[in-house]
């Protein structure tokens, strides 16, 4: 697995800094952030996570967040907008090592290809280089080379 911070197009990576405050006054982060555009309307998909310690994303703290998006939305792309937003699931795929900033203090598996194994524990810690899990037997150090796949949960 790569840790790569996002690098989003000039049209997302604005609309990444108009919706990012938005989404962090009210507790959330993105997970995920795309834009699509088809015949003169946009779609905007986001898979949104709770902030440090302000507990889980629900179906309330959604429809909060889409409502309070959706006129920025409408001023930012000026088009017939359409926005679906999701939690990322008990069993996400983390797809890169930056996502893991959103998943700290929660269940992590992470399958070691070098050994056909799975290592599971609390993500106590992260940086650019390595997570750090929280298991059983004490703190396990892993290094983003060395993991081959990663979800939420045990």
């Amino acid at each position: 697995m790569l840790y790569r911070a996002k690098k989003d197009g000039a049209e997302l990576a604005r609309l990444r800094e108009i919706l990012e405050p938005v989404a962090a006054g009210l507790g959330c982060s993105f997970v995920e952030l795309t834009l699509g555009r088809r015949r003169g309307s946009c779609q905007v998909r986001a898979v949104v996570a709770a902030a440090e310690n302000a507990g889980t994303v629900g179906t309330n703290e959604l429809g909060r967040l889409h409502k309070a998006l959706l006129p920025r939305l409408e001023l930012a792309l000026g088009a017939d907008i359409s926005v679906e937003l999701s939690s990322p699931g008990i069993r996400r795929v983390i797809k890169e090592g930056a996502e893991f900033a959103h998943f700290v203090g929660r269940p992590v598996r992470c399958y070691l290809g070098e050994t056909s194994d799975w290592v599971t524990g609390i993500l106590k810690a992260r940086d650019e280089n390595k997570i750090i899990l929280e298991s059983g037997d004490g703190e396990i150090e892993l290094e983003y080379e060395r993991i081959a796949k990663a979800t939420l949960g045990e």
